[in-house]
């Protein structure tokens, strides 16, 4: 059975070789054998045989020189392309290795295997599955990798790095990242890599854009603020939404998801949060304010196109009133005198 098995091997390794140079024509023995055969008679034409023969070894050799050359030329392309395909994977490898730009308070890094490593200036990461980096209160964070790509963590924030992976087509690295709580605003370089943002309520895709995602643990909410591109955002619920510049969009408890038009004040308020560590509420967040207005019919009355001959109404019905009133308190009071 082990001759077998090895003999199937060879045989694999053969085919497996041929396949690599088939490119590469062999020398053929019937060629050889077909050029001796017309050499003549070895003992009537001993010398005109020897020319033959010498000339049928030329051609062989030649055969053999020819196909051994075009081998190793084979080999050497595909030494070659073997060479710039580690380097293309490497130059690609390398730019997922993220430089920490700035920090402001502490920033925290947690390995899978529960090491905890405090971050600074300068540190150089080479994120792992599983890794999450946290910031402390009123701390946060600027994070570059090689290729231009920025996310900037503000306080109170928490996300892991899931995974990353390379679209050969188009060499563009895709990150994802599942944000638990807090801040970040994800700022890609075009064309050059791609981030999927997960949160407990959507997944958000973006197409070249500068956006920001935010998960409140005390509303159980998430916020999706798009300053300028293109975001695709799938709910847990399988809602698909796009979203345009200048919109953001809402997932409550429910996961019901409300889009409307971006704040200028929200957004630059959440970005000052951000890079500062301050407190920002932003106006969604903010309940209304009860109402205090008139019913409808007195607000027609007193706005209305006749409010000046409304108003004059009012203030004779409101005069003979008072008159009735002070007739009959005066009719009450003589009589109470007059007994």
């Amino acid at each position: 059975m082990k001759i077998i098995a090895w003999m199937t091997a060879a045989f694999l390794f053969i085919i497996l070789i041929s396949s690599v140079y088939a490119a590469c024509p062999e020398p053929d023995i019937k060629v050889y054998s077909a050029c001796t055969d017309k050499c003549p008679d070895a003992v009537t034409h001993t010398f005109a045989y020897a020319d033959c023969i010498n000339k049928c070894l030329a051609l062989w050799s030649k055969m053999q020189d020819d196909s051994a050359a075009c081998n190793k030329a084979e080999r050497e392309k595909a030494e070659q392309k073997r060479i710039a395909e580690e380097n293309r994977l490497r130059g690609i490898q390398e730019e997922k290795i993220i430089t920490v730009s700035t920090v402001e308070g502490m920033l925290w890094l947690t390995n899978p295997e529960g090491l905890v490593k405090n971050i600074v200036p300068t540190d150089l990461l080479d994120l792992k599955p599983g890794d999450i980096l946290r910031s402390d209160h009123d701390s946060s964070a600027v994070l570059t990798l090689k290729e231009g790509s920025r996310l900037q963590l503000g306080p109170d924030s928490q996300f892991e790095y899931v995974d990353g992976e390379i679209m050969d087509v188009f060499d563009v690295w895709i990150v994802r990242y599942d944000l638990i709580t807090g801040r970040v605003r994800f700022f890609p370089e075009r064309d050059k890599s791609r981030f999927v943002v997960k949160t407990p309520h959507a997944t958000v895709t973006h197409r070249e854009t500068d956006f920001i995602v935010e998960v409140d643990p005390e509303t159980n909410t998430t916020a999706v603020y798009l300053y300028e591109g293109i975001l695709d955002v799938n709910t847990t619920r399988g809602e698909m939404f796009v979203m345009n510049t200048g919109e953001m969009m809402t997932i409550n408890t429910k996961d019901e998801a409300a889009k409307s038009n971006l704040s200028m004040d929200d957004w630059y308020g959440m970005l000052n949060s951000i890079e500062t560590g301050q407190n920002f509420t932003p106006s969604w967040k903010i309940p209304a304010e009860t109402s205090t207005a008139m019913p409808e019919f007195l607000t027609e009355m007193v706005s209305g196109p006749g409010k000046s001959r409304t108003l004059l109404y009012i203030m004779m019905i409101a005069a003979a009133v008072g008159i009735t009133v002070g007739t009959v308190i005066r009719s009450r009071l003589k009589k109470s005198k007059g007994k």
